[in-house]
Order: structure tokens, then C-alpha cells, then sequence
């Protein structure tokens, strides 16, 4: 079932503060996986 809107923003919103820690040089995870999710939620909705 497709996620509601609010669900997409809020992940959104997380992956956008998880890239934002990267920036500020936390490693500990990939920042092109993260950018894709946002990618594929955009193209969601």
C-alpha cells in the first residue's frame, strides 16, 4: 500500500538531517543511499 504524504515528508525530512550529518562528517553510512530514498519518495508522490 502506497505510504500517506506526511509518512514520505517526515522520511524525507529524516534523510535530509541524516545527509546533513555526513556534511558535518559523520561516516557511517552512505549518503547515496540515503539521497536515492529521497529520490524515489519525490518521484512517489
Amino acid at each position: 500500500s502506497p505510504m500517506a504524504l506526511p509518512d514520505i515528508l517526515r522520511n524525507i525530512g529524516t534523510a535530509l538531517d541524516r545527509v546533513e550529518r555526513y556534511i558535518d562528517g559523520d561516516t557511517s553510512f552512505n549518503p547515496k543511499n540515503t539521497l536515492n530514498g529521497i529520490r524515489i519518495s519525490v518521484t512517489t508522490i
